[in-house]
């Protein structure tokens, strides 16, 4: 939902049909609330809801109140003075719940189903994002278009999922995170983070910076003090860099 809709659909969802001499955004100064913005993608979409700054969000809701965010990009939330968990990637049980409700609308896979789930939720890496789109795309299929979907997949990700991918890609402001994303993708992926600095900073990047962004965008994780990301990002940046090629 845009951020131009959704400050009339929660409003309405907050506030019903109340009629009152002050304005809407104090009618819950003094209560206790509970919102829940999913997959948030630009500070619009948060100040439309709670204000602008930590300030405006003590303003309209009452003391008590939990404001829950999920976004690829922390640093949407600093002004709000956040606590952020992480969500790392997702154990096989974890994983095979979240695809069977997506998928079967139950906790596990049907019988017959069973073995193509683990196929599915082995090749999702635990990425929470690829099960929940996995499992959708295959709700109420049959067995034989499961199977011609793993096949379909083990050679190109699905375009929902590129789709969800390029978007956080599209969000680098600048073109020297965008390069430095790729070139990680490409060649240095699991590579020393001081290592990949100095190599950049050879080339007139300006790694510390662009790093830290790509970090707050969850595009790369740094482990063991080495540059990882996942699989799927790594091959949707191969696939770019393979285009960016063709058309030079």
């Amino acid at each position: 939902m845009s951020e131009w809709k959704i400050l009339p659909f929660v409003q309405k969802k907050l506030y019903g049909n109340l009629t009152c001499p002050i304005p809407k955004s104090r009618l819950l100064s003094h209560k206790r609330v509970l919102i829940v913005l999913e997959d948030i993608d630009n500070l619009k979409q948060i100040e439309a809801v709670v204000g602008c700054g930590a300030r405006g969000l003590y303003d309209r809701f009452g003391q008590g109140s939990r404001i829950i965010v999920s976004a690829k990009d922390k640093s949407l939330l600093k002004a709000y003075e956040p606590k952020i968990h992480i969500i790392g990637k997702l154990n096989f049980d974890e994983a095979l719940i979240l695809f069977s409700r997506r998928a079967f609308r139950r906790d596990r896979p049907l019988d017959e189903y069973v073995d193509l789930s683990y196929q599915f939720v082995d090749y999702a890496g635990g990425l929470p994002l690829a099960l929940t789109v996995f499992g959708s795309f295959l709700f109420r299929r049959s067995l034989t278009e499961w199977c011609s979907e793993l096949d379909r997949l083990k050679k190109n990700p699905g375009e929902q999922l590129l789709h969800t991918l390029r978007v956080g890609f599209g969000g680098l402001a600048s073109s020297d995170e965008k390069d430095i994303f790729l070139d990680i993708a490409c060649f240095f992926k699991g590579e020393s983070v001081k290592r990949v600095k100095r190599i950049f900073e050879s080339c007139d990047y300006y790694p510390d910076i662009s790093i830290r962004i790509l970090l707050e965008k969850s595009l790369l994780t740094i482990f063991g003090g080495k540059l990882w990301m996942h699989h799927y990002y790594k091959k949707w940046a191969w696939i770019l860099s393979a285009n960016n090629l063709s058309k030079s």
